[in-house]
């Protein structure tokens, strides 16, 4: 992590000035596969660029931010697979379960995954990933965007991705009962006396 490169994207980001990014690799995401990270490295630079340089139509003015389209809890169920989504509810966490877990590139994120949110439709199940964990406070209101839908165990749950952000509401909902809590996460275990395996 360099400091000063970071600093610098900063002021590119904040001047809306055009920039040269040479000698970066792309690579996909940690916390979400479908997405792409540019990765700056030691050899990498940042320089500026001139107008005349960008090969495609941009707008310098700092632009309103689009209006977040929320979906209801019980929608959610009727959306495929790795949609993204924007969500207003009541966050229900159990603190205490956050593990680190081993991503692909060896790197240790945090995740939590005991973690619910409730609007006036309904409960589903929410992953936290990283920094949002810290974010996020139990039995507070949130309008939480950018989530992905999953599917586990042939249910639907969300999980927050890179883009992912939290804001607290004043809005209040209803938390679940800590009975509908625990059997969101609760596994069925089936004892037998003996299996018999079929011949293919």
């Amino acid at each position: 992590y360099d400091d000063s490169k970071h600093k610098l994207v900063e002021n590119f980001q904040e001047s809306k000035k055009p920039a040269h990014i040479i000698n970066i690799k792309e690579k996909p995401s940690i916390f979400d596969a479908e997405e792409q990270h540019l990765i700056l490295g030691k050899r990498s630079r940042i320089e500026p660029a001139a107008l005349g340089d960008v090969p495609f139509e941009y707008d310098t003015t700092t632009s309103q931010q689009p209006q977040t389209s929320f979906t209801a809890i019980t929608e959610i169920q009727i959306l495929p697979q790795n949609h993204l989504a924007s969500v207003r509810g009541i966050i229900t966490l159990d603190a205490d379960s956050v593990r680190e877990v081993i991503m692909k590139d060896g790197f240790l994120v945090p995740m939590l995954n005991r973690c619910t949110i409730t609007d006036s439709t309904g409960t589903i199940r929410l992953t936290l990933w990283g920094d949002l964990i810290q974010q996020a406070s139990n039995h507070q209101s949130y309008s939480v965007t950018q989530v992905r839908i999953k599917t586990y165990d042939n249910a639907k749950y969300l999980t927050t991705t890179p883009s992912t952000t939290l804001t607290p509401l004043e809005e209040h909902f209803n938390p679940p009962s800590d009975q509908l809590f625990q059997s969101l996460f609760d596994i069925d275990v089936i004892f037998v006396d003996r299996v018999t395996l079929a011949e293919a």
